[in-house]
């Protein structure tokens, strides 16, 4: 293979006799997998793939990095208050926190 886009393929050897043969391509579309089949006129299947759908985990991964965000955000307000409480009097706390 010579380049990967756009795909460009060199050939070592010549052949200009040979005949191209029509070939189908048929896409199966599913929830979480993809087929992928070549198949000649005959019907004999020369190719075939499984394509796997990664929507479920990228979204899985952003809900969870969407999470943590909303927890540091919310514990931020609370946590001075619960940090001067450890290191200072209560007497000063409760003008601060009030």
């Amino acid at each position: 293979m010579f380049r990967s886009f756009p795909l460009t393929i060199i050939l070592k050897e010549e052949k200009p006799d040979a005949v191209a043969k029509p070939l189908t391509a048929k896409i199966d579309t599913g929830s979480k997998t993809t087929g992928i089949v070549l198949v000649d006129p005959d019907g004999r299947v020369l190719f075939a793939a499984e394509l796997e759908h990664r929507g479920k985990a990228i979204k899985s991964s952003l809900d969870a990095k969407r999470a943590s965000r909303r927890g540091r955000r919310n514990r931020s307000d609370s946590l001075s208050c619960t940090t001067f409480s450890k290191n200072r009097q209560l007497s000063v706390l409760s003008s601060i926190c009030s």
